[in-house]
């Protein structure tokens, strides 16, 4: 499983302006802290590249998916808001944690 987890990461898509996200951020870092997750966080910013925005089509925020770190390939996603019970459950089956 640990060879899994060095294959995949965790990618979660923000905005400054997105409610969801402000609530979904401390979350996502007490889930990080208690778990040992390592996850990338990207926020959308009018005017620049956004690469993961584009590449997988994200319409609306937070996302958060879980991506192939050899070819950044999006392998599951979760979109909204979550409780912190559900990310736990997803995590694990996902099996990052």
């Amino acid at each position: 499983m640990e060879s899994l987890k060095q294959d995949m990461k965790v990618v979660f898509l923000t905005s400054a302006s997105c409610g969801p996200c402000k609530r979904l951020k401390p979350l996502m870092q007490e889930v990080a802290a208690e778990t040992g997750l390592s996850f990338e966080q990207h926020e959308y910013a009018p005017g620049e590249e956004n690469y993961y925005f584009t590449k997988f089509g994200v319409r609306s925020v937070p996302v958060i998916a879980l991506v192939d770190r050899s070819d950044d390939t999006e392998l599951a996603r979760i979109n909204g808001g979550q409780t912190k019970e559900a990310l736990l459950k997803t995590f694990k089956e996902w099996g990052v944690i």
